[in-house]
């Protein structure tokens, strides 16, 4: 777990769909939001309640609801640590399966990472050129920098019990927004005697990972893979053996009522991307008549055809009148195109049920115009299908495949 993270906004949400299948974020809003501390030292206050009783009358009505809010109140309490709070709620929910949590502010466990953080003050003008290499070969190759950073920036954090960034000053390390300086023999000291008190940053959180828990295969979402394919020349800096990476398969859940949708309109589930309005358009005209559709075609040709033939006698004896011919021609095309689209206005509004069910439909596949599995939470699931869905969705996967896979349940 990143509990060492301390941008609190990135966890402070969770979203699911409403019983009508509009989406929502629901928020927690914490007095320390902005304060810098880790995740590891928040904890609920009073503020949670609400958002827990939002969650209660938001999730759809099920066999499965009642329990799992049950748990889930008595999980996340003011007074709770926040990341242990996910952590119960995490083992609760897909802890069978064999994935073990691992927080790194666990007493004693930053011992392991001990002789990374001290590589990394001093050698990090090396790590920095590595890493500042790789991330240019890659933009030549045309690949979007996942992180950025500057040269006087460790890839260590000191806790104080702030969060802050070290930057080299010279000969001295300093703590940011504090005038505490420390030389490269101090910082190397305190961190051997207390090395709970240093977290690393995106960069150096996966080396010292693999340095306390040797990891032959790696296999990451895109944000993480993009992340390996900048820092994979450090790790042979720090004498750690560099993971294969395997990039994890995607899924998306199609529920009943999606599918009906989809079966009934003959929806194309990777068109369906392109966004709600061209779903909607496309299906809208597909129902506009088609005997009426070609006989408008037809008359547009028809009268082009006439005046394409008034315009060819005209050229030869009077290049003004052909003028006309060609600007009346010009004229007709607008007034088709606009009557046209006031048909399809009129059409669609007829259709306003209709774009209401695709836009559902919709919803429970790319929320926001999102992959669901970026945006809704499991906890939507396991109190919509109960326990089950998880076991669907584990048998279901092909974690050889680094495709994206569609289950219907």
């Amino acid at each position: 777990m990143a509990t060492d993270d301390h941008d609190f906004a990135e966890i402070s949400s969770a979203g699911f769909l409403e019983r009508g299948g509009e989406y929502i974020r629901l928020s927690y809003d914490s007095p320390d939001a902005d304060s810098g501390l880790p995740i590891a030292n928040l904890k609920f206050d009073e503020n949670i309640l609400p958002v827990l009783g939002h969650l209660e009358q938001s999730l759809q009505e099920s066999e499965f609801k009642k329990p799992l809010c049950e748990f889930i109140r008595d999980s996340h309490r003011p007074g709770d640590s926040i990341a242990q709070s996910f952590a119960r709620l995490f083992n609760h929910l897909i802890g069978e399966y064999g994935i073990v949590l691992v927080d790194p502010n666990f007493p004693g466990l930053k011992t392991h990472f001990k002789q990374v953080f001290i590589n990394e003050i001093k050698n990090h003008k090396k790590t920095y050129d590595a890493f500042d290499s790789q991330t240019k070969k890659l933009s030549r190759l045309g690949y979007h920098a996942q992180i950025h950073k500057t040269g006087d920036l460790l890839n260590l954090f000191y806790h104080n019990p702030k969060r802050l960034n070290l930057i080299h000053e010279g000969d001295f390390y300093r703590v940011d927004k504090t005038e505490q300086k420390y030389t490269l023999s101090q910082l190397s000291t305190i961190v051997e005697q207390s090395p709970q008190d240093f977290s690393p940053n995106a960069l150096l959180r996966p080396i010292a990972q693999a340095s306390a828990f040797p990891t032959l295969c790696q296999i990451t979402g895109p944000s993480e893979l993009a992340y390996y394919a900048q820092i994979a020349p450090m790790f042979e800096l720090f004498d750690v053996p560099l993971p294969i990476i395997f990039p994890r398969p995607g899924l998306t859940i199609i529920e009943p009522q999606a599918k009906r949708i989809i079966e009934k309109y003959e929806l194309d589930i990777v068109k369906m991307k392109q966004g709600i309005d061209k779903v909607v358009g496309d299906v809208i005209n597909r129902l506009f008549p088609s005997d009426a559709a070609a006989e408008i075609d037809s008359i547009k040709a028809d009268i082009r055809q006439r005046l394409s033939a008034i315009g060819d006698i005209l050229k030869q004896s009077d290049p003004d009148s052909y003028q006309l011919a060609a600007n009346f021609q010009k004229k007709i095309d607008f007034d088709f195109g606009e009557f046209q689209k006031k048909l399809k206005a009129a059409n669609k509004k007829r259709h306003e049920d209709l774009a209401a069910q695709l836009k559902r439909a919709y919803n429970y596949l790319f929320p926001e115009n999102q992959l669901q599995e970026r945006l809704i939470s499991p906890v939507y699931y396991a109190s919509k299908f109960g326990p089950k869905i998880f076991d669907q969705i584990y048998k279901s996967l092909d974690i050889e495949q680094a495709n994206h896979m569609v289950m219907e349940i």
